[in-house]
């Protein structure tokens, strides 16, 4: 009978200590919920005195929604709100409270947003670590919460595997040995960008799509729509008569698009498109009046004719974007004049937050689709020196130039921040030009900047041209592996490398 009451009094003793241990627990969780202990979240007031001067955009309202998950589960995979992976617990904060699709993964975010220096960082800022699967490369994120100014160390709010949504110290052993780098969420903007739109012709034959070509941009369409800002290079004219400047054989290469399909544009989801261009006086004054009137109806703004529009104007996400576009013909602003090239991008640049250059030139066809030193000429015309010229634009000011004119596609560089696509190649052209091999590639490239013009990253969507069709997703993605290996061998200086998916990084 002694033996039970002593077995009794062991588990009651043990059931004690339990308790006590919990009890202890729980008085250590409401002690940090007044202190701000690294384990659990302190109040919005000892925060806001901690931080002190901070974004207003950020405090309270970021807090206020990450704060909120504390506590819940982790999952691999887990996008919220119920549980949640570290990019997954980011992206949802900032989706939820501003609408921002801020990248799927953590090494994607890391990629994707402004550089910050340690020193500078503040709350709302994105912190990375790598992981023990990771290796070296980032493998996990977290957002800071507050941040000793004296010291340079932080707290950041993420979603640990073993804890789920809790605060922890970069001065964590764990942390402070996988530390790789701050970025900062800003204002971005997308741009998506194609090379050569002629969506078909009525000279010197009938030659149209099917269906009066609504089906030309369905693959295309939900990613131009999809971006902040859409822009190409209208090859040819919208016009319904006229006489051409080209003759009349059956090798001319006379573009005139039916006015009908000046809706098709609007429908895609293009916002601007450059007219200096070889094609765009096929049809003389007439052919660019109808053009224009066209576009303006559509809301479409273009530019690039000498003595008739320079430039144009657009506003986003409360930024101004100016846009301008340069070609080789007599009729266009032409890019060999650097003078004029230089006036219009300073305007620009002193107006606008954003500028956005159009450059049509370079020689043309299936063997030009590396970028050459110097000056190219073609068909006894002075096509530019191309690569002058986009570092020239972004030395005045200039945040992304799109090229086209080769009908094929080149390199990409990111000069000084800025992004450089040196040629698009032809990309909605489904008859009366060439879409053999390497001519039929049509990407359609969208890129990310930060408000300040700096390219933050890229992707590049492979499409592919079949004879009256348009553009089509293709799944071999050939026209990655083009511009990756283009870009690699032309201009290995670049700050930005293609990757074999079709990203494209800062290195």
């Amino acid at each position: 009978m002694k033996f039970y009451h002593f077995l009794f009094l062991l588990i009651l003793m043990s059931i004690t200590i339990v308790v006590g241990q919990n009890m202890c627990n729980i008085e250590r969780d409401m002690e940090y919920a007044t202190t701000g202990d690294v384990k659990g979240m302190a109040d919005k007031d000892t925060l806001k005195d901690t931080i002190g001067e901070t974004d207003d955009r950020m405090m309270p309202e970021l807090m206020d929604e990450a704060m909120s998950h504390l506590g819940k589960r982790y999952s691999y995979g887990g996008k919220g709100p119920k549980t949640f992976d570290c990019s997954g617990f980011t992206s949802y904060v900032f989706r939820q409270l501003y609408g921002t699709e801020i990248g799927h993964s953590s090494s994607e975010q890391y990629a994707r947003h402004s550089p910050i220096k340690r020193s500078d960082m503040q709350p709302g800022d994105l912190v990375f670590f790598t992981s023990p699967r990771s290796g070296r490369q980032v493998g996990h994120v977290g957002i800071v919460v507050d941040y000793d100014t004296s010291t340079t160390d932080f707290r950041f709010i993420h979603a640990s595997i073993n804890e789920g949504i809790k605060i922890s110290k970069s001065t964590d052993y764990y942390y402070d040995r996988r530390f790789v780098g701050v970025r900062r969420v800003s204002d971005t903007l997308s741009i998506a960008m194609v090379g050569d739109i002629m969506m078909g012709t009525t000279f010197p034959s009938m030659m149209l799509p099917d269906n009066e070509g609504a089906d030309l941009f369905k693959d295309a369409s939900p990613l131009l729509v999809d971006a902040d800002l859409a822009v190409g290079n209208l090859e040819g004219v919208l016009c319904d008569g006229g006489k051409s400047t080209k003759g009349t054989g059956p090798n001319s290469y006379a573009f005139r698009t039916p006015t009908s399909y000046a809706p098709l544009l609007k429908q895609a989801g293009f916002d601007y498109l450059g007219q200096a261009n070889n094609h765009a006086n096929d049809f003389g004054k007439e052919g660019i009046e109808s053009t224009e009137r066209c576009l303006s109806e559509q809301g479409i703004l273009f530019s690039g004719i000498e003595g008739r529009t320079e430039s144009a104007v657009i506003e986003r996400k409360g930024k101004k974007i100016g846009l301008c576009a340069f070609g080789h013909n007599s009729y266009t602003l032409k890019h060999v004049e650097m003078e004029t090239v230089g006036r219009i991008v300073d305007n620009l640049a002193k107006e606008c937050d954003i500028v956005v250059v159009s450059v049509h030139g370079g020689a043309e066809g299936r063997t030009q689709s590396h970028l050459p030193m110097g000056s190219e000429t073609f068909l006894g015309e002075n096509r530019g020196s191309l690569r002058e010229l986009a570092h020239f634009c972004v030395e005045h000011g200039a945040d992304v130039i799109y090229g086209h004119g080769p009908h094929v596609v080149r390199c990409l560089e990111v000069y000084k921040g800025r992004f450089i696509a040196y040629s698009l190649g032809n990309f909605c052209t489904p008859y009366n030009v060439s879409l053999t091999g390497i001519s039929g590639y049509a990407p359609l490239i969208e890129i990310e900047i930060d408000s300040q013009g700096r390219f933050l990253s890229g992707q590049i969507h492979p499409m592919i041209q079949e004879r009256g069709i348009g553009p089509r997703h293709d799944k071999t993605g050939r026209v990655v592996q083009q511009i990756k290996q283009l870009s690699d061998e032309d201009v290995p200086q670049s700050e930005a490398v293609v990757w074999p998916d079709g990203q494209i990084r800062m290195k």
